[in-house]
Parts: structure tokens; sequence; C-alpha cells
């Protein structure tokens, strides 16, 4: 966006029709505010409706707290969903480790050695 701001605007001082030109007709294209979007929060799984009503809700009441503590709780939040991310594909790969040894002892019994 910062690109189209500097090749749009130029390097100089933008005259006030060159803004009021970007505004007017490419508003649109403007990021107005930082998004932060937790990377590890993003799913591709179906959400389950009284689930997607819970965040909803949750997301339309405003925290207690400066915009500060808001922003802490947040990392927080996004942390606790890696954390969990993590631990999950961890389980799996002890679950495989521990299938492929089980399999081998079988193996090496049934050799007869």
């Amino acid at each position: 966006m910062g690109l189209f701001l500097f090749s749009y605007l130029g390097p100089s001082e933008p005259k006030l029709t060159l803004i009021y030109d970007l505004v007017i007709h490419h508003w649109n294209r403007i990021i107005f505010f930082k998004q932060t979007v937790c990377a590890s929060s993003v799913s591709e799984r179906k959400i389950n409706p009284k689930r997607l009503q819970r965040l909803a809700r949750k997301s339309i009441q405003y925290g207690v707290g400066t915009k500060a503590q808001q922003t802490l709780q947040k990392q927080l939040e996004c942390q606790k969903v890696t954390r969990q991310h993590n631990r999950r594909t961890k389980k799996i790969l002890d679950q495989e480790k521990r299938y492929k040894l089980h399999q081998s002892k079988k193996i090496q019994k049934h050799k007869g050695h």
C-alpha cells in the first residue's frame, strides 16, 4: 500500500488536489488501521455454529483495561494458540514414533532371532 501512495503522490510534498483525488477515487486502496492477525488462528476447519456465536459475542464485547492491556491479552491468546498447535503436532509425532517402534519390534519377534 505504501508503494501505491508513493507512486501516486510522488516523493515531494503532495498538493491538496492530489490528496482530494486520492481520497475520492482511490479510497478503497487505503489502509487506515494496522491489522494484526495471528497466523495460527486462521484455520480451514469448519467451526461449530455455537462456538461461532460465542466468538461473535466475545468480539463485540469491549474488554476492560487500557489498549496496552488489551494488546497484551491478544498477544497472550496468540501465544496460547501457537502453543496448542505445537503441542498437538508433537503429540502426533510421538504417536507415529511409538507406532513405528511397535511395528519394528513386532517384525523382530516374527523373524525368530
